[in-house]
């Protein structure tokens, strides 16, 4: 920046710290002030009519040969045409520093542009990585706060010293960094493209992938890989343990949805469900990766190819001996499920069928019941000898079935004494059923063969005793029963229905 202070210009370019800044500022000698001047002792105005703060990009090869210099311990300024700088970068020492340099360079642009987002890289231990211990991620924490934090550095912006925060916070939050390392690509194992047995070292270059893959272990007890001298039932034990192989790695780092931000219950889950199938779609993902590099080293084993290839056709009449029994099990077992089922369908069709026809029976019921109903209210209204109660009435007509109730209806007819016996002997007997009493629970009709039969005594008992209880008498039927002592109201109501429809009474 261009800041005029009397006798001096200082030009102030942007640096790692104070004392690269002092080491990175150039000065410019100006004329005295007239002797006059009144004016402020700071003039805050450029030179030649500039604005006042100008920023300097830092690039350029005079500016690499600065910092190559200042790499190697030297921050003056050289004299002559730059010999010696051209001497230094031509040095395989000085090449390798000024590579270093300037990948340095494009890193601190990258952070300040907002492109740099790995943890790791941002805090300078991409080489370390998940092997990165917790004093290491403090101690270049703590670099990068007095290079990178605002109040320190005015050119960083606050956006790039969130991005150094965060990668502060989740690399030494135990569960966060564990998540962040699940995803890290750079950390991904996966089987060789290409591998030849008889040239490649498989010892070499599988032994690399299995130490990597071990970091991600739940388990402890990790196998070694072993030499060619390791025996073959310690091999197979080997790739025992990595076909159960579990890895702690969750994915939760790359949780598109954030369930603590949701507004409602419903939306919460939502988010976990959508969460977990990305979880679980990475951990597939992993487990195939882990599983390739298993069967690629199995595949190329020496230890185990002799013995795979001397077994080969053992194993091969083996295994079409299985899978002959399997496909003759299968197709029993397929046989057995179509004749199940063929037999569960027509017991389904055949129910079905019974439920249709017990329910068009029942409509038919219904509707004839109505009608019934119907005409018998109009009976009870017209007829002078019946006054009864709402709920007797209504009572009757919903506890008689369809017979009873075309019985009932026939029973009104040119004489209103038959339908009022009629009425009143059905609602004796409905009455005695609402009471509990199960035996009179049965269909009135004339045809009970097992009845005890009437004797004549019996019939004589019953005329006389309805002609003597008049119908204006109260439980008319129950005292007709009683002065019958062998004879239930159901009987008693049976049997005068027999004369009501004309028959002669019978000792039935």
């Amino acid at each position: 920046f261009f800041t005029l202070r009397k006798k001096q210009h200082p030009i102030r370019i942007p640096s790692q710290s104070s004392q690269e800044a002092m080491q990175a500022t150039a000065f410019l000698t100006l004329l005295p002030p007239p002797a006059d001047w009144q004016g402020p002792s700071v003039i805050s105005s450029g030179l030649g009519g500039y604005p006042a703060y100008k920023k300097i990009e830092q690039a350029g090869r005079g500016y690499e040969d600065f910092l190559l210099r200042k790499l190697n311990g030297n921050s003056e300024e050289t004299e002559g045409n730059g010999s010696d700088v051209s001497k230094e970068i031509t040095s395989p020492n000085s090449q390798k520093s000024a590579r270093k340099v300037k990948a340095e360079h494009r890193k601190h642009e990258n952070l300040i542009n907002g492109t740099l987002d790995c943890h790791y890289e941002i805090l300078g231990l991409e080489n370390r990585r998940w092997e990165a211990t917790e004093d290491e991620i403090r101690n270049s924490y703590r670099k990068m706060v007095v290079r990178y934090h605002p109040d320190k550095n005015p050119d960083i912006s606050d956006e790039a010293f969130k991005k150094i925060q965060e990668a502060f916070d989740t690399l030494t939050d135990a569960s966060s960094r564990r998540a962040y390392d699940s995803q890290d690509d750079k950390e991904n194992v996966v089987a060789p493209s290409k591998f030849d047995p008889e040239k490649d070292n498989f010892f070499k270059v599988f032994g690399k992938l299995f130490a990597k893959l071990q970091k991600w272990s739940i388990k402890t007890d990790i196998p070694s890989i072993g030499d060619a001298q390791t025996p073959l039932a310690t091999v197979e034990s080997f790739y025992k343990w990595w076909y159960t192989f579990r890895s702690w790695k969750d994915f939760s780092y790359l949780d598109e949805h954030k369930a603590k931000n949701a507004d409602s219950r419903d939306e919460k889950r939502w988010m976990e469900k959508e969460n977990e199938k990305t979880r679980k779609k990475e951990k597939k993902a992993e487990t195939a990766r882990i599983r390739a590099v298993v069967e690629a080293a199995e595949k190329f084993d020496p230890r185990i190819r002799g013995a795979k290839d001397a077994k080969k056709n053992a194993e091969l009449k083996i295994q079409e001996e299985k899978a002959r029994v399997i496909r003759e099990q299968r197709e029993a077992e397929e046989k057995k499920a179509a004749e199940e089922k063929q037999k569960k369908e027509e017991e389904e069709k055949k129910k079905n069928e019974s439920e249709a026809e017990k329910k068009k029976q029942k409509a038919a019921e219904n509707k004839k019941a109505s009608k019934f109903r119907n005409k018998i209210r109009g009976s009870i209204a017209k007829n002078s000898l019946l006054n009864p109660s709402v709920d007797s009435q209504e009572l009757v007509l919903t506890k008689l079935n369809v017979d009873q109730l075309e019985d009932l209806n026939n029973s009104f007819g040119d004489k209103e004494e038959e339908g009022r016996d009629a009425f009143e002997s059905y609602l004796a007997l409905v009455k005695a059923e609402t009471a509990g009493n199960r035996y009179l629970a049965t269909k009135i009709s004339s045809g009970n063969g097992d009845e005890k039969p009437w004797s004549e005594e019996e019939l004589s008992g019953l005329k006389n005793s309805i002609a003597q209880i008049g119908a204006e008498t109260a439980d008319r039927w129950e005292k007709i029963a009683s002065s019958l002592s062998s004879r239930s109201v159901r009987e008693v109501v049976t049997k005068y229905r027999e004369f009501t429809k004309g028959s002669s009474p019978s000792t039935r």
